[in-house]
């Protein structure tokens, strides 16, 4: 940056680095990936282009970056010319080798440079070879890769250069079958390999693997290879689950099975059925559990005609857990009994202990703590001795919430704890907020109220790192909860409806109503402690219709102290007769109406209509225009204020990257593209 700064002073001498430019600044250094020559190049270019201009255009490096003076050698005119010389340096054998190099998206391995780079059988020196000679030219890197072999990696701007000269030399789709070729044959080692003892030591290297991944699935789709596409895309099911990246394997797979649906020859095949399988199962991580039925139903059938036993197990397992989120419970409880039992007879341990897993978890979710404790504990008697795994880590945090919501407080902090320790080793986003969420919750039952308040702000600062709105309304419900035992009424208030409004639309997903409902319960004693207590008595109905959605109830458990405490001075106050009338009018309440209580009773005074369902209000009174979300319509009023998204976020304790996709989301909402149309909108309706 400094060097960056200094040279483009030398040609526009008013230039200053500033708040307002420093990102763009650091992007730019970033894009030219610190090469000293390309940074000289690019900040001459200040003179003609302003700074974003310039980042837009360097994504066309090699052209932007033309040198002016003509007083120095050819080489050193462009970044293009320099490139060249060091390349003609080479000998033939060394300039086909840096040119398939260049089919690499980021990061490889010697092994993968190996089997790409000489596939086409005309070189003769050994690889090991040709990439120390590289390295001696400065034309390829080398770096360290955690606990894998180091990796190798070209500057970018000579991979565009590479390109274009395979490309000319007619190499290109060659280099590129073979890549996608390498990649489909690491995919499927890692579908036997994740599951297991060596998880840990795979995520890491297909972290490292990623873009090339990404590459080898775009192309094959492009040039529709579909059958591969489907192999690599269903083969890191459980890849695109650990590391995060569920909507793009996701989309992989929909794309893949999109086009192979109308090829008929993929109709009855173990790879369509597999591909259905791993499609099934993102669309249920990502709580889409219509479409993910949908996809399972088809794996299972496609593998009951192949007579896949393992395959049928796996879909029966996967289907019965989707069922249990659809209200299915009963049938789907009998789904993945029968899959343990299939699994059990086929001498499938790793298979059993996520069918256990699964049995434990929604067991815990239907409040029946004695089996969900045996059979999480079964379930980690099956996994691999001093492995890092998801199952292992997920089982141990639902033992712990097991524990709390018993009340054996000690218990469930050893068991958080070492549950902790394995998703921060994993570094998995999911349950993992969750896990901190609960653990500081434990420590405050154990009286450790500044290690709680710590533990919580790290899963905030994770929880917006990761875009995550579920991990946000977790977090959030932490802090509320935490801020009510302190007898921070007005603290906790803000913080439980702030976790209800982030999750808004989405509060009878399994694993978030019960925030959602333990937030209405914690509003309750809010509103009882300031003497109201018709509104503390509706709120905790609210929470209790929230609790049995879905076809099974969601116990209070780890709250129920307070609850019972609650609700007994309610009753007291009110008297039976009135507690009972209110309990059954608080029943029909939506959680829209529960929370708009309060702003009636403080205002006009009216009263709700009430309706039965969990629905949505469709009382337009209460329902944001537009289909905005409460929370879109705050940030539009914020917008409206003329606030940056730097500044809003500030004011809603959201990232920027979160307030940029709320704006993004209103203005497809309200069908507009600018700030000011979006403010004219709020106006005309009062929002202001």
């Amino acid at each position: 940056m400094a060097l960056f700064v200094q040279r483009a002073q030398a040609v526009k001498p008013q230039f200053q680095l500033s708040e307002d430019n420093a990102r763009t600044v650091v992007e730019i250094c970033r894009r030219l990936e610190g090469l000293p020559l390309a940074l000289e190049l690019a900040a001459a270019r200040t003179r003609l282009f302003p700074l974003p201009t310039l980042l837009i255009r360097l994504e066309h490096r090699l052209s932007v970056l033309t040198g002016a003076r003509q007083d120095v050698h050819a080489r050193q005119r462009t970044l293009r010319d320099t490139i060249a010389w060091s390349y003609d340096l080479l000998n033939r054998e060394e300039q086909a080798f840096l040119r398939r190099l260049c089919v690499f998206a980021g990061s490889c391995t010697l092994e993968a440079v190996e089997a790409v780079c000489r596939a086409p059988g005309d070189l003769s020196a050994p690889a090991l070879d040709l990439v120390a000679s590289l390295l001696d030219h400065s034309l390829l890197q080398q770096h360290e890769r955690g606990t894998q072999e180091p990796g190798l990696q070209l500057f970018e701007m000579i991979r565009d250069f590479g390109l274009e000269l395979l490309e000319a030399h007619g190499e290109l789709e060659r280099c590129q079958h073979a890549h996608a070729t390498y990649y489909l044959q690491l995919s499927e080692q890692a579908r036997a390999a994740l599951p297991g003892a060596q998880q840990l030591v795979w995520l890491e290297q297909l972290e490292q693997e990623h873009g090339n991944i990404r590459a080898a699935l775009d192309w094959l789709l492009a040039h529709h290879e579909t059958e591969s596409a489907l192999r690599i895309a269903s083969a890191l099911r459980l890849y695109w689950f650990l590391s995060g990246r569920l909507s793009e394997g996701r989309g992989f797979l929909e794309q893949a099975l999109a086009a192979g649906s109308r090829d008929e020859r993929l109709g009855g095949n173990r790879t369509y059925a597999r591909a259905l399988d791993a499609a099934g199962y993102l669309a249920f991580v990502k709580h889409d559990p219509q479409q993910a039925a949908v996809h399972l139903e088809a794996s299972l059938e496609l593998f009951e005609r192949l007579q896949d036993q393992q395959g049928i197990a796996t879909s029966l397992s996967r289907l019965g857990t989707t069922m249990h989120v659809l209200g299915k419970g009963t049938e789907g409880l009998a789904r993945m009994q029968e899959a343990l039992t299939r699994f059990r007879e086929m001498g499938e341990t790793s298979s059993c202990a996520d069918v256990l897993f699964a049995l434990g978890s929604t067991a815990f979710l239907r409040g029946e703590y004695d089996q969900a404790r045996e059979q999480l504990e079964e379930s980690q008697a099956l996994c691999p001795a001093g492995a890092v795994t998801w199952v292992r880590a997920s089982g141990l945090h639902y033992l712990g919430f097991v524990s709390y919501a018993q009340a054996d407080y000690a218990r469930a902090r050893l068991l958080s704890e070492e549950s902790l320790a394995f998703f921060r080793r994993l570094r998995v986003p999911l349950y993992t907020s969750e896990a901190m969420v609960i653990l500081s919750c434990e420590l405050l039952a154990l009286g450790e109220e500044t290690n709680a308040q710590a533990l919580l702000e790290e899963a905030l600062t994770l929880a917006r790192e990761r875009e995550n709105i579920q991990d946000l309304a977790r977090v959030h419900w932490g802090r509320g909860h935490l801020a009510l035992r302190q007898n921070h009424l007005a603290e906790a208030q803000t913080w439980l409806e702030e976790s209800i409004t982030e999750v808004e639309g989405k509060w009878l997903i399994p694993r978030i109503k019960w925030v959602v409902a333990s937030c209405l319960e914690g509003l309750g004693e809010i509103a009882l402690a300031r003497d109201k207590a018709k509104r503390a008595v509706q709120l905790f109905a609210a929470a209790q219709t929230v609790r049995g959605a879905n076809g099974y109830y969601t116990p209070v458990g780890m709250e129920q102290p307070f609850y019972e405490r609650t609700l007994a001075m309610a009753r007291t106050q009110l008297g039976e007769e009135d507690f009972s009338a209110l309990w059954k009018k608080g029943l029909g309440m939506t959680v829209d109406q529960a929370l708009a209580m309060r702003e009636i009773e403080e205002g006009a005074g009216r009263d709700l209509p009430v309706v039965s369902s969990l629905a949505p209000s469709k009382a337009p009174a209460l329902a944001p225009p537009a289909g905005l979300t409460r929370r879109e319509v705050e940030v539009l009023r914020l917008v409206a204020q003329g606030l940056t998204s730097h500044q809003i976020a500030e004011q809603l304790v959201l990232s920027p990257n979160t307030v940029n996709v709320h704006v993004q989301s209103i203005y497809n909402k309200l069908g507009v593209s600018t700030r000011v149309e979006a403010a004219r909108f709020a106006i005309e309706h009062h929002l202001l």
